[in-house]
């Protein structure tokens, strides 16, 4: 008498091994995990898509309202380096102090009584004269 017996399987059931039509339903559980994984992704970008649209629209009808109230344009800045990133020395220190040190020096703050009189002396007989 023959025998027909799934390649790969042959006589491996007797030892515990998964065979026979086990097998193939195991096989067509993956490809369903798979397609079902693919579902969730797509769902995920369908999902993320319509958050941006949302956002997008709120955004611009927030713009919308400001600009008929008359507000001016606004841009948030950061605050400097934020979260796990606050702690990393980007610069060296010479150019650290560059950015931080003062350029140019004003000159210092003068009043009427600083000026010397000789150059109140000089000014006085110009305007007179001119």
């Amino acid at each position: 008498m023959l025998s027909v017996q799934v390649p790969g399987c042959a006589g491996m059931e007797r030892l515990g091994a998964p065979g026979g039509p086990r097998l193939r339903h195991d096989h067509r559980h993956h490809h369903s995990a798979l397609e079902w994984e693919k579902q969730q992704r797509l769902q995920a970008m369908v999902v993320g898509r319509l958050q941006e649209m949302v956002e997008q629209e709120t955004r611009a009808r927030s713009a919308a309202a400001a600009e008929r109230l008359g507000l001016p344009p606004s841009i948030q800045l950061p605050d400097g380096e934020y979260g796990q990133d606050a702690h990393l020395q980007l610069r060296a220190p010479y150019q650290q102090d560059e950015l931080t040190r003062s350029s140019v020096q004003p000159p210092p703050n003068k009043c009427v009584s600083d000026v010397p009189e000789w150059a109140g002396a000089a000014e006085a007989p110009r305007r007179g004269g001119g």
